[in-house]
């Protein structure tokens, strides 16, 4: 890397990043927390840079640089954010009808609850009856409840 210029060694966006890290150094004597995100042969990995002036010889042009791979602290405030994200699309009120427990949504049409909640979710729904309602229900389709487990 010695002798070779930044624009040389990574994309243009990354070295317009890394250059005004450089200029905000030679400004302020240091630079901290530029974020940078860079195309890798492995994906998209972000950095995070530290850069300082050379204290030594202040008209000699030398900094120092720190990186560091911060791409999986990034993923996980992307999924914070998404968690988070989610939780309001359920926060609030929600217009639940009484006897069938359908749920009006933004539209004010009539969705089943279940159904609602699987749109707004990662949640699935297995269905049974419950044993309170087993009797209602055998008696409504002719059922003799002793063939239901």
């Amino acid at each position: 890397m010695l002798g070779k210029n930044v624009s040389e060694m990574l994309p243009p966006n990354a070295a317009t990043q890394i250059m005004a890290a450089i200029r905000e150094a030679d400004n302020k004597a240091r630079s901290h927390s530029q974020q940078i995100l860079i195309d890798t042969a492995v994906g998209e990995q972000w950095f995070e840079l530290s850069t300082s002036k050379e204290e030594n010889d202040a008209s000699s042009g030398t900094f120092i640089m720190l990186s560091r791979n911060i791409t999986r602290r990034k993923q996980a405030e992307l999924e914070r954010e998404q968690a988070i994200s989610e939780i309001k699309r359920l926060e609030g009120i929600i217009p639940i009808y009484s006897y069938c427990n359908s749920v009006r949504d933004d539209e004010g049409a009539w969705k089943r609850l279940d159904a609602y909640v699987a749109q707004h979710t990662k949640s699935k729904f297995s269905h049974g009856i419950c044993t309170k309602y087993l009797p209602k229900l055998c008696a409504e389709s002719g059922l003799d409840k002793k063939y239901i487990k």
